[in-house]
């Protein structure tokens, strides 16, 4: 027994030994990394938790060894589970396989909550989802099936980063937009991102009974009123449609509401009116063969001269409105890339032209002014430009009792607009929980449940929750919207900022609260001009009323404060920080671990022409100064001169020298006198100077570098002298010498020292006597000597190993030495215990 376990611990020690050596030598340092942090986590399908599915690799283009598929069951779900440190909202982007086709729709469930949908492409890809809420610790994300046959690759998540502010300006497409029309439009613009306005839709048919239900049982009115023109349309109306929607719209105006219509617009012509597809459902794409391409095409045929004569019949309704001073918001062309309605049965293109028709016809000619422009679509090619919407939205069925917030929507609505109008969801079944938009930073402008799914899609306790809510405005807390605005304002944004010197960066911008402007050395005071937006605020700069009076400025940085207070006493400040550049700039430098560098942004103070002074610690023979490809560029730029300033050595030189931008390194070496013939004779220390930039070394320059040496005892016979490798010898270059400094001009860089000229005229005279009385054959000559002196200068100037670094590479690496001391002690390990073995034998013989 104690014969094996000695077998045992011997292999052991001599495995621990094998493993250190290799550890040491790096090869499995490589594991260890795999612990570092990652900043998105990726989970395959293939490892999930499936239910009515199986993993297949039929079809190339997967991630990992496989995907999931082919949820041709209502039943199939595939389950992701992941752990998360905290509660945050995650990005979440899925890897999908739409192997039987593109336009395909999945859901998706969070922690066991149906959350949204999204569309699959074809093929293998990825769709970003929009952002998911996950809890501290365990949550799952499952998908099921909305339309069957398509597969699930994977999923991504990633901490999302802060919402930033929305950019929506009080500003209708219409710049004739009447008083009522753009005051409305002020209020959604004030409230957005803030709270979320409740409607309902409903038409005088419904003889509003699901406005009544709302009220009866959460004792609060819906703000807006969603009604529609479908029943004006001269294909309905010429079959015996009548509709009393806009004597509606007039009434709840009276109450303080706001109004909002859609069209259902019903084909003008070509509606199949058979038994399955009566002439009623003529908005429908299944119910009509007018083609919409065709008309825009072709504005000389009846069937364009058809879509003008509905629209106008429209303008008739809506000028009812108008001249009642009633705003509408205005959505025509709905749900249009969904094709299922005949304006959007082919494609984009002609959808697009008949929007801005419409908006031409309606604006221009018709001269309607009291129309908010609504926009209905979240896809990029169907969107007809910022100049044509007042507002961007979707709508909304994920499916009864889901009330999610629908991020996903939201924030391609926000990319669709670039961050710059209204966001709302026009259409809903369910209506999303207030508290969910808010923590997903994603609060609608407006939402609008359609007629009929008040009860169907949202239970008792969520309307509840919804019309009693805190952020949900309702008609009883809309204010008066035919003086909003009129009253005390609390308007503290600034209408222009300009500045008497320079430009603010960014431009102006009435959403902006900081700026930065940068003037020249001349500049000793500018003058600020901000106007309030409100003609009843105050504004004040550093606290001084007086806005005409200069402000005076320092070198350097300067801060300047503007303060507007509104009427109503709400303040809000602005920044100004002014750099005022100098023409002169001294800075310590960095010390990293083998260089040093300029502080950062030290440089932005220097003026155009100025003069940059680089202070070396003191006793530092060795170093290298490392230029980053930003200062390089701004140095050039301003055309920046450099002054080094060392306790023994200084140089001056334009940036211009050098060809590029890229980093530049410029080394300061200390030679040893005795490296060089004569360097002993030198009155200062030996320097080698070098500038690098693009792994090569510049050693000619198109202008001239100025050199200085601090001199120990100054006298005129002292010259600054540079080593010439070809001729191994030192040549002068002169100098002036002012206050125990020599200077003198030099065009390259090399080694240099100082020597008195006489001194070191008599040391070559007496080594060319004595080159002349040794014996050739006795020793080596001057000649051989110069040889080795220049290989030594040509090693150092190349980086090359000095002599102690060449003892250094007669020795083993570190790391080769280390595993051979490993090997060493497993090897002695081994013999001691076959000795023992051997002994323990011998002691039983």
């Amino acid at each position: 027994m104690i014969r094996y376990l000695l077998n045992r611990i011997i292999i052991l020690l001599f495995f621990v030994t094998l493993v250190l050596s290799l550890a040491e030598s790096g090869v499995v340092s490589a594991y260890a990394e795999t612990g570092n942090e990652v900043d998105e986590l990726k989970l395959e399908a293939e490892e999930a938790t499936l239910s009515g599915l199986t993993v297949q690799d039929d079809m190339p283009g997967y991630s990992g060894t496989g995907y999931v598929g082919n949820f041709t069951e209502d039943d199939a779900k595939v389950t992701f589970t992941m752990d998360v440190p905290d509660k945050a909202l995650y990005n979440l982007t899925v890897g999908y396989g739409g192997i039987y086709g593109g336009g395909k729709h999945a859901n998706i469930q969070l922690n066991g909550e149906a959350f949204t949908s999204f569309e699959l492409g074809e093929g293998f890809g990825e769709s970003p989802v929009g952002k998911v809420l996950l809890n501290e610790g365990s949550n799952t994300i499952a998908f099921t099936p909305n339309w069957t046959h398509f597969a699930i690759d994977f999923i991504k998540l990633s901490l999302a980063q802060p919402s930033i502010d929305h950019e929506v300006k009080k500003q209708l497409i219409n710049p004739n937009a009447t008083t009522e029309t753009k005051t409305l439009f002020s209020y959604l613009v004030d409230n957005f991102g803030k709270n979320i306005i409740s409607g309902q839709q409903d038409d005088a048919n419904n003889d509003l009974a699901d406005v009544k239900y709302i009220k009866e049982l959460t004792g609060k009115t819906p703000a807006i009123l969603g009604l529609d023109l479908m029943d004006y349309s001269p294909s309905r109306v010429e079959r015996g449609a009548v509709s009393h929607d806009v004597d509606l719209a007039l009434e709840w105006s009276e109450k303080g509401g706001i109004v909002a219509f859609a069209w259902h617009w019903n084909a003008p012509k070509d509606l199949l009116d058979t038994e399955e597809q009566p002439w009623w459902s003529g908005f429908y794409t299944d119910a009509t063969t007018f083609d919409v391409e065709y008309a825009m095409n072709h504005p000389e045929s009846e069937d364009y001269q058809l879509l003008i004569r509905d629209i106008d019949a429209i303008a008739e309704q809506l000028r009812r409105l108008q001249e009642e001073n009633v705003p509408v918001l205005w959505r025509p062309l709905h749900e249009a890339e969904g094709g299922w309605f005949w304006w959007g049965a082919k494609g984009p293109e002609p959808t697009i032209k008949l929007w801005k028709v419409m908006y031409d016809r309606l604006t221009n000619y018709h001269e309607l002014n009291n129309l908010i422009w609504v926009w209905n679509s979240v896809d990029p090619a169907w969107y007809p430009g910022d100049d044509y919407v007042d507002i961007v939205s979707f709508d909304s069925y994920p499916g009864a009792y889901n009330y999610s917030p629908q991020n996903n929507n939201y924030e391609a609505l926000v990319d669709l607009s670039s961050n710059k109008k209204l966001i709302a969801m026009t259409e809903n079944g369910p209506i999303p929980d207030p508290d969910m938009l808010d923590r997903y930073h994603s609060m609608y402008s407006y939402f609008t449940t359609w007629i009929g799914l008040i009860t169907e899609n949202n239970s008792k306790e969520h309307l509840q929750k919804v019309y009693n809510h805190e952020k949900v405005i309702t008609l009883e807390e809309l204010p008066d919207l035919t003086t909003y605005g009129q009253e005390k304002s609390s308007d503290t944004s600034l209408q222009n900022l300009t500045v008497s010197t320079g430009q603010l960066s960014p431009g102006f911008s009435k959403n902006v609260k900081e700026y930065t402007l940068e003037v020249e050395k001349t500049v000793d005071e500018i003058i600020l001009s901000p106007v309030a937006n409100s003609h009843s605020a105050t504004v004040t700069i550093n606290g001084n009323t007086d806005l005409t009076k200069g402000i005076k400025l320092q070198s350097g940085d300067n801060i300047i404060h503007i303060e507007v207070t509104a009427e109503d006493g709400t303040k809000s400040k602005y920044l100004i920080r002014v750099k005022r550049l100098t023409s002169y700039l001294s800075l310590d430098l960095v010390k990293k671990s083998d260089h040093y560098v300029l502080p950062d942004k030290s440089i932005e103070n220097l003026d155009i022409n100025g003069l940059l002074e680089l202070k070396i610690p003191k006793n530092t023979d060795h170093l290298q100064i490392v230029f980053n490809h930003e200062q390089m560029k701004s140095l050039k730029e301003k055309n920046n001169k450099i002054h080094v300033r060392k306790d023994d050595l200084r140089m001056n030189y334009n940036m211009k020298l050098f060809p590029s931008d890229s980093p530049l390194t410029l080394s300061i070496e200390r030679i040893e006198e005795k490296a060089l013939e004569h360097g002993e004779h030198a009155t200062t220390k030996l320097y080698d100077l070098r500038f690098e930039q693009n792994d090569r070394v510049i050693s000619q320059f198109s202008s001239s570098v100025q050199l200085s040496f601090l001199m120990k005892k100054p006298n005129d016979n002292q010259k600054i002298y540079y080593w010439n490798i070809q001729q191994s010898e030192w040549i002068g270059i002169g100098g002036k010498i002012e206050n125990k400094w020599i200077t003198a001009e030099t065009d390259h860089f090399t080694i240099f020292s100082v020597f008195d000229e006489k001194e070191l005229s008599q040391a070559s005279d007496h080594d060319k006597q004595v080159e002349h009385k040794t014996d050739a054959n006795e020793q080596p000559s001057t000649d051989q000597k110069k040889d080795k002196m220049d290989k030594e200068v040509i090693g150092m100037e190349q980086g090359k190993l000095t002599t102690d670094d060449s003892k250094k590479e007669q020795s083993l690496p570190n790391t080769a030495t280390s595993m051979y001391n490993w090997l060493v002690i497993g090897g002695i390990t081994l013999l001691f215990g076959i000795g023992a073995l051997l002994f323990r034998r011998l002691k039983r013989n």
